[in-house]
């Protein structure tokens, strides 16, 4: 009975370390983005796409990487990022950062890329880790008719930087898109112990069916 209970308590503490289901926040930049309403040029509001969970920061850089910082945010603009409204930077680049306020797993899953004027244009886009560890890159030539969306798919436990440019003035982005699922995945060795746990319930209730059975024949 001891290993009984003690098989059980290992299988209740793995799964309650299986995080909860992702929650998907898009990030949009509209006219209500910015402090107070947004016109042309108005910087974005570092409380922008902010959840319980991330804090979504803005800056614009002149160099790429953990370049010294041009302007503390992106800035609004309303119409012609390949007709839609858009975020872009003053400097070169444009720069969105998500650190994890609570214990999860944080996933970027996309962004939509527009060009000015309704135009084609080619933006180049990174993502890194805090402290800007290159884990993905590459580029698009943007549509000037409707947004490009790629899709990235990369995920942190303590947050994620994502940086577009270099003519980040004529190339705006929209529809930033993250998920967020909360509690902490399961080590390799949890889930050992979660298989050894049920391997030792089983044993143990067929130990008790044999006894069970014994007394039943000799009685």
């Amino acid at each position: 009975m001891l290993r009984l209970l003690l098989a059980t308590s290992t299988i209740v503490a793995a799964f309650s370390a299986v995080p909860a289901a992702a929650v998907t926040t898009v990030v949009t930049f509209t006219g209500a983005s910015c402090s107070t309403a947004c016109v042309n040029g108005s910087f974005i509001s570092q409380n922008n796409g902010d959840t319980a969970n991330i804090d979504v920061g803005y800056r614009a850089t002149s160099a790429v990487g953990n370049a010294a910082t041009a302007e503390t945010s992106l800035r609004y603009w309303q119409n012609s990022y390949s007709n839609s409204e858009a975020a872009y930077s003053q400097s070169s680049f444009g720069e969105v950062r998500f650190d994890t306020l609570t214990a999860g797993t944080l996933t970027l899953d996309s962004v939509d890329f527009g060009g000015w004027p309704n135009a084609v244009r080619n933006i180049q886009y990174r993502v890194y880790d805090l402290s800007y560890t290159l884990l993905t890159s590459g580029s698009l030539d943007t549509n000037a008719l409707a947004l490009s969306t790629v899709a990235f798919g990369q995920n942190s436990t303590s947050g994620l930087i994502f940086q577009y440019g270099q003519d980040g003035f004529n190339g705006g982005i929209q529809n930033v898109t993250f998920s967020f699922a909360s509690g902490n995945v399961p080590e390799p060795a949890s889930w050992a112990m979660l298989i050894a746990g049920f391997g030792l319930t089983g044993a143990a209730m067929r130990r008790r069916q044999a006894s069970t059975l014994r007394r039943a024949v000799t009685a």
